[in-house]
Formats: C-alpha cells, sequence, structure tokens
C-alpha cells in the first residue's frame, strides 16, 4: 500500500460519508467498509494495549535489574536491650529488677510506594526471651520471660529504593510488646505463678539496605519508648512496671517482588 492509499483512507475515516470514497478508490472497492471498520477498531484496540502494557514493562525492566522492590517480604534477627521489668513487693516495698538483653526472630513485610516511602509490618516468628534469677525473700526465683512484638510504621529511603547498592532510610514505629511472665523457684512466694501484660511502644529507625538483583539484606536500629505499671494484678501482693528506654538491632534478609 503506498503513502497515497494511506492518506486518501485517512481523508475518508474523517469524512462524514465514506460512501463517496467508494467510487472514486480502486482499493476501496477491495476493501469493503465493514473490513475497513475493523480494521480500524483492531488498530486502535492494539494501541490501547500497548499503552497500557507500557508502564508495566517500564517498571519490569529496572526490577530485572534490581530495579524498585514494591514489596519486600522478609527474616530478621533481633537484638533488644534497655527494656526493664520491676516487680515491687506492695507489702515492704522492696523491688526487683532486671534489664538483661534479649534475643528472638521476626517476620517483616515491607511495601514499597513511589520508590521512597514505604509502609511496614513486622510480627514475631519466635519472641524475644531471656531467663534469670531473681531473689526474692531470700529465696532464689528463675524468671522465663518472653515478649511478642508487633511493630507497624512508615519508612523514609533517601536515595530512592529502586536500583542495586545501598539504600539509606528513616522511619517511625509503633504497637505493642505482649509480655509474659513465668516464675520457678522451690519455696518461693513467686512460685509457679505467672503473669501478663501488653505495652504500647513507640520509636524511631534508622537504617540502611543492600539491595541485588532479586534480593537484599538490611541492618536497623530503633529506638523504643514505652511505660507501663500494673498493680496487684495478676500477681496478689506485687505491682509490675515494664519500662522501655530501649534499642533493638535487627540484621536479616529479604527478597521483593
Amino acid at each position: 500500500m503506498t503513502m497515497a492509499n494511506l492518506l486518501q483512507v485517512w481523508r475518508t475515516c474523517t469524512r462524514p460519508h465514506p460512501e463517496h470514497f467508494l467510487s472514486q478508490s480502486s482499493w476501496a472497492s477491495k476493501y469493503p467498509l465493514p473490513f475497513r471498520r475493523a480494521g480500524w477498531i483492531l488498530m486502535v484496540m492494539v494501541l490501547c494495549l500497548g499503552m497500557q502494557a507500557q508502564p508495566l514493562l517500564a517498571q519490569d525492566a529496572p526490577r530485572r535489574r534490581g530495579g524498585t522492590p514494591s514489596l519486600k517480604i522478609g527474616f530478621n534477627r533481633q537484638m533488644l536491650s534497655g527494656y526493664n521489668f520491676t516487680l515491687e513487693d506492695t507489702g515492704s516495698g522492696t523491688k526487683y529488677s532486671n534489664a538483661s538483653p534479649m534475643q528472638g526472630n521476626e517476620l517483616v513485610l515491607e511495601y514499597v510506594f513511589f520508590d521512597r516511602v514505604s509502609i511496614e509490618l513486622g510480627v514475631d516468628m519466635t519472641p524475644l526471651a531471656r531467663n534469670y534469677e531473681l531473689t526474692v525473700g531470700g529465696t532464689k526465683t528463675v524468671t522465663e520471660e518472653k515478649v511478642r512484638s508487633s511493630l507497624g510504621g512508615a519508612n523514609l529511603y533517601f536515595n530512592g529504593a529502586s536500583g542495586n547498592g545501598f539504600k539509606f532510610m528513616a522511619g517511625l514505629n509503633t504497637g505493642n510488646m505482649a509480655v509474659s511472665h513465668s516464675f520457678q523457684g522451690t519455696g518461693s512466694v513467686l512460685d509457679k505463678k505467672s503473669s501478663a501484660a501488653k505495652v504500647i511502644v513507640n520509636g524511631i529507625k534508622l537504617g540502611i539496605d543492600w539491595i541485588s538483583d532479586n534480593a537484599g539484606a538490611r541492618l536497623s536500629y530503633s529506638t523504643l519508648t514505652g511505660v507501663r505499671k500494673v498493680k496487684d494484678a495478676p500477681l496478689a501482693g506485687w505491682d509490675e512496671t515494664y519500662t522501655y528506654t530501649a534499642a533493638i538491632v535487627t540484621l536479616g534478609i529479604f527478597a521483593f517482588f
């Protein structure tokens, strides 16, 4: 088909009476109006599909080169320090406390928007835990403490989340720490007793990601603050204070989709 034929088809399609073209063009007589209309409809459909596919291809292409990781699924090793548990005898006013570090594992889901901002949810796979002794009334009491964390927040990537290499970010966290205690000690007033409480915490996070084509690694440091005091329950005669002026360090790996 020559350029002149294409121009003639264009003029025909823009005229209010396409039948005029049928009387002047031998090419038009070979291709009746229904076929020409079908051809134009097909061309429009192809153009529409191309316009829809273009942004998808534009996103997938950099993703193959280590591009924007829209959804991250990761596994973190957590190390918590600075959390203090205090047990107070309401009768004598004697206080017993412990602030030893805790460790656990966390599953993280993160979704990235516009290559800069993300929302994140972290839930524990194995709780933060520690075992220690409290000498209560002259008797040693073994305390098993577990903390199940559930934290959500938002992150900002300073140099963008896409592309290979190091990515720097800061964020805000909020959530709760579900703490449980189990006490064991022959002759102890706390023997075979237990307690539980939830503490609301808030924090600020700094982190660095290293991204390859399909996966990455993260190191982050977060501050956590929150306090709760439970009076005379569930341990009768005892007040419990949970104080988070703490720091949590996570080291983990993730894959993105």
